[in-house]
């Protein structure tokens, strides 16, 4: 068999909140590590996305970070890779399961033989998953963490390399202001996320435009506003398309979904039928009410943006000789004007993707 799939960790319940460390004791090749996180409702509530009960997901070795993002953040990643949703299981109903996938992606697509983890090529690997069970659903009363690995087993490539994610910058815009943010050049970029994530906001009223400058200037090569980044994600990925399940209430109901922009969402009821309602208010937050009585709604939405992140691509996300070789750069830096119309206690993000080589 070329191909296996290694349990890391058993569906377990880690309590309330916390950091979960998990040494990675495995020799084979990793292509890709997913990470499903399921919460018990306790009452029909949808306080947030179910990304955010996951803070944080990294893989280390030591002081060396190898993998660092949030939930949210892993999951746009996620998509722009593979272009398509997360395995998600959006409910807010009571007694009902919410659901999160987040992957770890080492290679350009699954068991890709020439860009893989290999634990070998390290010392102590441990990776380390932190959690609140009560975020997306306050009176959350259980939960289970299952990680897995898909392993290279009896094929045995000899990959050059591996993608490495992290977010290099999180900080608190300032509506019309720049932010200049010096981005690294250690390692060939393959993929720049940037983005905001506010509920009843969407991107181009949190982000205004978005240059890169090498070289204090010598060379610009990204200058774009916030409508024309929306417009080349039209471009370049298709629509983040998932459902959600859903007890729609007759005095409204608020619930979440992933895709920020262009969002259509359209629902069917399973009973007692009547009018339905509703309106999404940009940021993946949408309220919806019928007209009588409390209904089970199954809801369709499709849209762009997952989690108020788009992905800057550069060259072919297949060849890896078309990424952007920031190390024959001098200095890189990225400058990000706020939108006019932040809310309240707004965050930015800017994520890199880069090729790591065991060279």
């Amino acid at each position: 068999m070329n191909y296996r799939v290694a349990k890391i960790l058993a569906a377990e319940d880690l309590g309330g909140a916390g950091t979960k460390v998990i040494d990675i004791n495995i020799a084979d090749l990793i292509s890709r590590i997913d990470i499903i996180f399921r919460t018990l409702n306790g009452a029909s509530t949808f306080d947030d996305h179910p990304a955010a009960n996951i803070t944080k997901i990294e893989l280390v070795d030591g002081s060396d970070v190898l993998f660092s993002l949030n939930g949210r953040e892993a999951q746009a990643l996620n998509f722009y890779d593979r272009g398509e949703a997360s395995d998600n299981h959006m409910t807010g109903s009571n007694g009902e399961w919410m659901r999160a996938v987040f992957g770890i992606d080492f290679g350009r697509r699954l068991f890709d033989p020439e860009l893989a983890f290999d634990p070998t090529k390290f010392t102590n690997p441990q990776l380390k998953i932190t959690w609140d069970e009560n975020l997306a659903c306050t009176t959350a009363g259980d939960n289970f963490l299952t990680v897995q690995a898909h392993l290279f087993d009896e094929l045995t490539p000899s990959p050059t390399g591996f993608l490495m994610a992290k977010n290099v910058y999180t900080y608190t815009p300032v509506a019309n202001a720049y932010e200049y943010l010096d981005l690294p050049t250690d390692h060939p970029i393959r993929t720049l996320l940037v983005g905001s994530h506010q509920e009843e906001f969407n991107f181009t009223q949190m982000i205004a435009d978005v240059k890169l400058s090498e070289d204090n200037d010598k060379r610009i090569p990204l200058d774009l506003t916030g409508d024309e980044l929306f417009y080349l994600m039209k471009q370049l990925y298709p629509e983040y398309i998932e459902n959600v399940y859903m007890v729609i209430a007759n005095t409204g109901t608020d619930f979440r979904v992933t895709p920020f922009e262009d969002a259509i969402i359209v629902g069917q009821l399973t009973s007692n039928p009547q009018d339905l309602s509703g309106l999404f208010g940009n940021g993946g937050l949408a309220a919806f009410a019928t007209e009588t009585t409390p209904v089970t709604v199954y809801f369709l939405c499709k849209g762009y943006i997952p989690h108020g992140l788009v992905a800057i691509p550069f060259g072919s996300p297949a060849d890896l000789a078309d990424w952007y070789d920031v190390t024959k750069v001098g200095t890189l830096q990225m400058r990000v004007k706020a939108g006019p119309t932040l809310g309240t206690g707004p965050l930015a993000q800017v994520v890199t993707q880069q090729l790591r080589s065991y060279a």
